[in-house]
């Protein structure tokens, strides 16, 4: 009995003691005061409004030339340069080689609206204006820099607002970006006066205006695509080629015809048009940009084919044997004045446009 009392008085205090060690653990997970800070908590659940991005306005612009040409580069870096001072709320999307179609179909779609900015020879837009065709007819106009002060004036003025009239917008009014950056005279015999183009068989492309102006000066124009003229130098069907010094190296010409003279025979005007629709959707500042761009375009159009030039000459020189000549062009002047003037007649040339370029 005495054992059994001593039992459950032992079982008694074990029980106590789990009790009070009990109590004790629970005091210690979660003490009444605590001198160290809070940890702070990451918001997770609040999310900050951030302002929506603006979305870029896309501008389509369609051209003749390769991605790799001069030409092809200064519209790049026109794209480059819109997107860049408009803070990429103005993308320049290009379709080079006439991805989107030959000239005559990019302006049609400009027209209409399916394509935003075609840009090609100003003749091929003389189909609103004859003034239009008054750029590529031969030796008018005595140089580049002639040819710009006129279009600065009255006849560029002219020009815009047919363009305008027809819903069209001239997006480079600064009207810099010449092709060439002149014309020259490649043949198989040199060309040392005008006396030397009587008879000359040479490749032309089909325009009523400037083949008679060659035949006036006594030469025999041939139509031929311009992809089939190095065929033509080389079976003899033709003598000679009128072609843009800057791509003359990559034509090969002068693997068939040596004699290179620069004759300025026309500034190579290459016109910028914007459907003018579109060209109202923008603000002024980004109408201002795009103005701006395009002319600065134009200027490294110029770089870029100064220096392309320099080094073309002397690898065709080096591969060819290519001589390089200028001709003194104002017989040639002479010789096409009464021409001039009868296109005046016909309406196709403004009287004053003739008598500036002729200094009268």
């Amino acid at each position: 009995m005495k054992n059994f009392k001593l039992m459950l008085l032992v079982l008694l205090v074990l029980v106590m003691m789990a009790m009070i060690v009990g109590c004790s653990g629970d005091s210690e997970i979660v003490p009444e005061e605590s001198s160290s800070e809070p940890e702070e908590t990451t918001e997770t659940e609040e999310t900050v409004d951030e302002e929506p991005e603006v979305e870029a306005i896309e501008i389509t612009l369609g051209h003749q030339m390769t991605p790799e040409s001069t030409e092809g580069r200064a519209y790049q870096y026109f794209a480059d340069l819109v997107s860049e001072r408009s803070g990429g709320s103005l993308e320049i999307i290009l379709y080079p080689a006439e991805q989107l179609g030959d000239s005559k179909s990019q302006i049609e779609s400009t027209l209409i609206g399916t394509q935003d900015i075609v840009a090609t020879g100003a003749s091929l837009f003389s189909r609103f204006d004859s003034i239009f065709s008054t750029l590529t007819i031969p030796f008018l106009f005595e140089d580049n820099s002639k040819f710009s002060e006129l279009m600065q004036g009255e006849v560029g003025q002219k020009q815009a607002q047919s363009l305008k009239d027809n819903g069209l917008v001239l997006v480079n009014p600064a009207r810099n970006m010449m092709r060439g950056p002149y014309r020259v005279l490649v043949s198989k015999e040199p060309i040392e006066s005008v006396d030397d183009i009587e008879g000359l068989r040479f490749r032309t492309y089909e325009n009523e205006i400037y083949m008679n102006a060659w035949k006036t000066l006594g030469a025999n124009p041939i139509i031929i695509p311009w992809g089939e003229t190095y065929m033509a130098l080389m079976q003899d069907t033709v003598e000679a080629v009128v072609s843009p010094m800057s791509l003359l190296y990559s034509m090969k010409f002068t693997e068939e015809a040596k004699y290179v003279t620069a004759i300025y025979e026309y500034t190579s005007d290459c016109i910028w048009a914007m459907n003018q629709d579109k060209f109202n959707t923008l603000t002024e500042e980004q109408q201002e940009i795009i103005f701006q761009a395009a002319g600065e375009a134009g200027e490294y159009l110029t770089e870029l084919d100064e220096a392309s030039v320099q080094d073309n000459i002397k690898k065709m020189q080096d591969e060819n044997g290519a001589v390089f000549t200028e001709i003194d062009t104002d017989p040639f002047r002479e010789k096409l004045t009464d021409y001039y003037y009868e296109l005046v007649e016909e309406g196709v040339l403004p009287e004053e446009l003739v008598n500036d370029a002729l200094g009268k």
